[in-house]
């Protein structure tokens, strides 16, 4: 009976891993996505990676809320960027719950361009997201965006 109850038990821990590191890969697929859609500047696959009811925090503090509101700020936004791109430095996952994680993803913004055209020097943002499985996908739910520096100065920089 007892090394029963011990294999039920390593079953259904090796399950619930199973099923968390799937979780974690589309977890990561939601990142990548998310960098693709804006380096792309592909407003319908950007909007999709959001829950219909998110909150969406920019780096200046800009609030958003809920999938139509996010779409209508970014369609200004991704015609105003040019030729910018985002580059993964980091990103680190924590699971709440086995439908709720935190995202932590560190990049780089390259290639952006001053609004009469002359190249700036590259951004460090981290963005922080609150993502959730919903009908057996993983959206962002809330994105907090917080730029580490603008670029003058290296991310780690005391001064």
């Amino acid at each position: 009976m007892k090394q029963t109850t011990i294999i039920i038990a390593f079953v259904a821990c090796s399950l619930e891993v199973g099923a968390q590191n799937r979780d974690s890969l589309a977890i990561v697929k939601l990142v990548e996505n998310f960098i693709t859609a804006f380096n792309e500047k592909d407003l319908n696959l950007y909007v999709s990676l959001f829950a219909l009811d998110a909150d969406f925090y920019n780096w200046q503090g800009k609030y958003t809320h809920g999938r139509k509101e996010i779409e209508d700020f970014h369609a200004g936004v991704f015609k105003r960027l040019g030729p910018i791109r985002l580059n993964i430095l980091s990103k680190s996952i924590r699971f709440l719950k086995p439908d709720v994680a935190t995202v932590v993803v560190n990049e780089e913004n390259t290639n952006m361009l001053s609004s009469d055209g002359k190249p700036l020097p590259n951004r460090t943002v981290n963005l922080v997201w609150v993502v959730t499985k919903e009908n057996s996908e993983w959206l962002i739910k809330m994105n907090h965006t917080a730029m580490l520096n603008d670029g003058s100065k290296p991310a780690d920089s005391k001064n």
